[in-house]
């Protein structure tokens, strides 16, 4: 299931914050194969998360979509979480508020790639990635992404 694509709802499902009701559509924000999905709906602030052995019974899709940048996102998320940075509303008082920051930058045949990552209350940025100069946004998307895979 990629990112940016639309779902359904073919079955309630009691997400805690909201209950997804039968109908109901909504765009998928991460997805973690067999574990976790993180939807997004018109309307909610928060992401709203599913966490079940057997998500696509509660779930079908719409239309598939691929959005490279949506989906760097979520790999570079997964990268600095794997290394124990937090989600907002895991973080406790001692715990680092932080975020990161995708830049792009594209000239004729020209394309450049760059991650930032910071550490709210603090003047420096604490990580980066800078990526190499390509010729088609594909291919400098698809170096990144592999890049943050690789390095998980």
């Amino acid at each position: 299931m990629k990112i940016g694509s639309k779902v359904g709802i073919i079955e309630e499902f009691d997400c805690g914050i909201v209950t997804l009701e039968v109908g109901d559509t909504l765009t998928v924000a991460n997805y973690i194969h067999k574990q976790k999905l993180f939807l997004k709906a018109n309307g909610v602030a928060d992401l709203i998360a599913i966490k079940c052995d057997d998500i696509e019974k509660y779930i079908k899709v719409i239309n598939e979509y691929s959005d490279p940048l949506a989906e760097l996102e979520a790999v570079v998320l997964a990268h600095y979480l794997d290394k124990g940075y937090k989600l907002f509303e895991e973080l406790n008082r001692d715990d680092e508020s932080w975020f990161f920051e995708v830049t792009t930058e594209t000239k004729f045949k020209v394309k450049s790639l760059n991650v930032f990552i910071y550490v709210l209350d603090t003047p420096i940025m604490k990580d980066s990635y800078y990526g190499n100069e390509y010729e088609t946004t594909k291919e400098m998307f698809d170096e990144a992404i592999k890049y943050f895979r690789k390095v998980s």
